[in-house]
């Protein structure tokens, strides 16, 4: 069983508002949004939605997901929003998972690292999130979002995630390692109509227009998840790259997963809610990398398997 933090399930989580801030402020903020929002039928069904299954979840299921620093790793990939089954179609193989505690960035970090501050880790993220929430808790936070945004793509390219991670792992040898890339989140690195920058907030990974449109059916599911592997896909190079670069053992995962249009009580969910825990958004991938396992061609079967995968989407056109 895994032991818990005295402050952990303490703090009441509003998204958009420091879980730490004053009950007047929370306050505040939430009348805010309802002033903004009142009139929105939609937003009523998916807030009353949203809201019930929140309770039900942590006041009755309760929460069986990992703690990720109770696992064995050295370095951790991150992959925002990567769902295990796509990942498991991608590689197009059996792979393991882990159940997440939370279905989004915000509740995952809050959930994993409630303490005040881990000096072992050095944490180099494209996610705004974790800044926003965790940003002095480790021994070194490398922000990507603040100085490697991609203007054009509208978030921060895969390249550059690999790039200063492997530069992290010469700067902090003995320092463990968690790479948080923003792919496949949304918007997609590769070339698609679903969502461009004008979709989503600078520096950020919350929707405007994108989310809601396929919650009200004005996308299609299948389209959407088309263009999510495809942009799962494209990552999967520079993700190769980084783990070629790496000592020790190394874990792919993700911190929650995605929906493309889910009927939950009285609303087609659509993203990663907050609070609500159904299996596409909370059963991630959990895929080890061990380096210096010597099998023929000097590779671990895992990674021997991921650069397998690669050339064949190279050759199939997908990359």
């Amino acid at each position: 069983m895994n032991k818990r933090s005295p402050t952990r399930g303490k703090l009441t989580l509003i998204k958009g508002v420091n879980p730490r801030a004053s009950k007047a402020t929370k306050l505040k903020h939430v009348l805010n949004v309802v002033r903004k929002r009142y009139k929105d039928p939609y937003w009523w069904q998916k807030e009353i939605s949203r809201d019930i299954l929140e309770i039900y979840y942590k006041k009755i299921k309760g929460n069986d997901g990992i703690y990720v620093l109770e696992e064995k790793w050295d370095n951790l990939i991150i992959l925002d929003a990567c769902r295990y089954d796509v990942l498991k179609e991608v590689l197009g193989k059996d792979i393991d998972y882990r159940i997440s505690r939370g279905s989004t960035t915000s509740e995952w970090l809050r959930e994993n690292f409630p303490e005040k501050k881990y000096d072992d880790i050095v944490y180099i993220t494209a996610n705004p999130w974790v800044s926003k929430r965790a940003g002095s808790a480790f021994y070194k936070l490398i922000p990507l979002w603040r100085d490697g945004w991609d203007e054009e793509l509208g978030t921060v390219h895969p390249k550059t995630t690999t790039e200063v991670t492997l530069e992290a792992a010469k700067k902090y040898p003995g320092k463990r390692l968690i790479a948080h890339y923003l792919q496949p989140h949304a918007p997609y690195i590769v070339e698609n109509e679903i969502t461009t920058k004008e979709n989503y907030c600078e520096a950020s990974t919350e929707p405007k227009e994108f989310i809601r449109q396929l919650e009200r059916g004005n996308l299609s599911p299948i389209t959407v998840r088309d263009v999510y592997k495809r942009s799962l896909e494209a990552t999967l190079p520079y993700v190769y790259e980084l783990i070629e670069g790496l000592t020790g053992r190394t874990v792919i995962t993700a911190d929650h997963g995605e929906l493309f249009g889910k009927k939950l009580m009285f609303y087609n969910f659509a993203g990663h809610p907050w609070g609500v825990r159904v299996p596409e958004l909370i059963q991630v991938p959990w895929v080890v990398f061990e380096s210096g396992v010597n099998l023929p061609g000097g590779k671990s079967s895992e990674q021997k398997g991921l650069k397998d995968v690669i050339s064949r989407l190279k050759r199939e056109g997908h990359i």
